[in-house]
């Protein structure tokens, strides 16, 4: 909510909302060596800690230039300032310029790497949800959000995480703008079997991104009145994710 749609179909993206965006990969095949940075973000998200972010920030930066690493630093530092930004209770013009240093990292990135549909995703995100802090910019990014979202879509029409996004932004649009719940829950149907057909073959373990599109199952389950099952999709989310922090602040609100 809060966001000005003005005259233009603007497409939400999730970080408001806490999405928990496709942090593993810019490359199906991406080093693992960076993956415990992406876990100490996560960490200091679920415990509400910026500070925390911000160390895991700068070690990551000093890890990725003597690793090489520097394109799945970047993705990573951009994931770490949309976590950031969607921080419960955080001042509205520190949120703002998380997401503003969210997108200044991403645009270097995605002229480099056009082909790259979760970088162009994670840019729609910090640019869709940028927009609810500015007045002049809010529909030129609005706008620009929905070009990349669509780029996304266009590359990697089953990528879960674009998938998934995709839907969060469908179920964040008002009615009026194209939006629609039903199809968002069927999105995120959807989602959750492509995640589910990535597991590494015979694994039973959950891939990171489960867990958020059952929370967002919840969401959209409770908008459309259904509690009950807003509850068993919330429940299979702390199954999934039993540290979420978003996940146990929604299942406390029903």
């Amino acid at each position: 909510s809060g966001f000005p749609w003005r005259s233009c179909r603007c497409r939400l993206s999730v970080a408001l909302a806490g999405l928990a965006l496709p942090i593993a990969a810019l490359s199906a095949a991406a080093p693992t060596g960076l993956v415990p940075f992406r876990n100490q973000i996560e960490e200091g998200y679920n415990a509400r800690d910026s500070s925390a972010i911000e160390a895991t920030v700068a070690a990551l930066r000093k890890a990725a230039s003597a690793s090489g690493q520097e394109d799945l630093a970047t993705y990573y530092v951009a994931f770490a300032r949309l976590r950031q930004s969607a921080i419960p209770g955080i001042a509205r013009s520190q949120a703002r310029d998380y997401l503003d240093q969210c997108i200044r990292e991403l645009e270097p990135l995605v002229d480099r790497r056009p082909d790259d549909a979760q970088a162009r995703a994670l840019h729609a995100s910090c640019l869709g949800a940028s927009a609810s802090y500015y007045v002049l910019r809010a529909a030129t990014r609005g706008i620009a959000s929905e070009r990349e979202m669509s780029a996304a879509l266009s590359l990697a029409p089953d990528d879960p995480w674009v998938v998934l996004q995709d839907a969060v932004s469908d179920f964040l649009t008002p009615a009026m703008f194209g939006g629609s719940k039903e199809r968002a829950l069927a999105r995120l149907y959807r989602a959750d079997q492509l995640f589910v057909a990535s597991r590494p073959a015979g694994s039973t373990r959950p891939v990171f991104g489960e867990s958020e599109t059952w929370l967002y199952i919840g969401r959209v389950q409770l908008a459309l009145g259904r509690k009950d099952e807003a509850r068993k999709a919330l429940e299979k989310a702390r199954q999934l994710a039993p540290g979420s922090a978003d996940v146990r602040d929604d299942i406390a609100k029903l």
